[in-house]
Parts: structure tokens; sequence; C-alpha cells
């Protein structure tokens, strides 16, 4: 749902926050049953900032699960579109000027993740897990140039395990959407 919502560079799915990133979406699923879902959503950039915390309801009708145009879907993907509508407004509000500050921290975070003595005295995190940049190396800084070819090729290793994330979400997604079915009638039935 956030990459088809076209507000983002890329969107990748990681395990943890040890990815470096502009934005981190961290999402928890509160029920889902097969007839309701909710889901937990909190968006938070690299300086820590949390820029919006929700939470998201919603019933899947009758209507939806005989739908034939809905057959083979995730019967929840309403809700996930909405979250994702919400990220991108908040994401379309970022000032260039804020965009640019991410960028420097996102850069000098992972460079400290290679070497924390070097880089550590660009960055001041606060106890409360607030980041701010405090200056930036030269930019033919040697270890900085070192860092940046590092980071490309992590890139490409985040990039490529996306397609394990793909496929895994397809080899089950049969099986979920039919959970999603058998799930919503004994909820609907409990719940009447």
């Amino acid at each position: 749902a956030l990459a088809d919502a076209l507000a983002f560079g890329s969107v990748r799915v990681s395990p943890d926050k040890t990815a470096t990133a502009h934005l981190y979406v961290n999402s928890k699923i509160l029920k889902s049953n097969g007839e309701d879902v909710a889901i937990a959503v909190e968006l938070i950039d690299i300086s820590g900032k949390q820029l919006m915390k929700k939470t998201y309801k919603h019933r899947v009708t009758e209507y939806q699960l005989e739908d034939p145009r809905s057959k083979g879907t995730d019967l929840y993907l309403a809700i996930f579109n909405l979250a994702a509508k919400d990220i991108a407004k908040v994401i379309r509000k970022q000032k260039p000027k804020k965009v640019v500050q991410l960028d420097a921290i996102e850069e000098m975070r992972f460079a400290e993740s290679f070497s924390p003595g070097y880089f550590s005295s660009y960055l001041k995190t606060s106890q409360s897990g607030k980041t701010k940049l405090l200056a930036l190396p030269a930019e033919n800084d040697a270890m900085l140039n070192r860092v940046k070819s590092i980071r490309i090729k992590d890139q490409m290793f985040v990039d490529n395990m996306q397609v394990d994330y793909e496929n895994l979400r397809d080899d089950m997604n049969e099986d979920y959407v039919l959970w999603q079915k058998q799930s919503f009638t004994e909820s609907k039935a409990a719940r009447e």
C-alpha cells in the first residue's frame, strides 16, 4: 500500500530499525479475526521525531467477502490503503530543508555504524532517542567516500532481500485469503 501511494522513492521491508532510512513505519496488529482488523501505525523519521501515531480499525462486510472483483485479494487492503494515504499526507508536508537534513542524518548514522569513533562526533543523540546533526565531514573525506561505496552495496543487498519478502507474501497469499474468509464466517457467527 505504501509503494502504491507513490509518495516515496522506495519502500523497503526491514525486520528492525538497524537499516538506515529517512522514515520508519512501525506497525502492530491489535486485532485480526477475519471480520475485524485493528492496527496501530507509527511514523518516525531518522532523527527520532514521531510524525504520526494512529490506530486504524476496519470491519470486513459480507459484500467485500462475496465480491468477485476482490477474489484472491486481501480483505484488509482498505485499512492498509488508508494508513498509506495518511502517511503520504504527512510526508508531502515535509519541508525541503528538513528532507536535506534527514538525508545527512541518514548518511552519518550509516557511517557511524561502521566507524563509530570517527563519525560519532557528527551526531548527537539524546537519551530520549532524538538525533541532531552537529556537522558534516568534507565532501572529499576519505572515510566518508569508503562508507558511501559500502552503503551502495548495502542498499543493493536490501533491494535483493525485498524479492524474498515478496516471494514469501506470494507463497502464503492463497492460504492467507482462505484463512480470512473462514475466520470471517466464524467471527461473524460468534459476534452475532
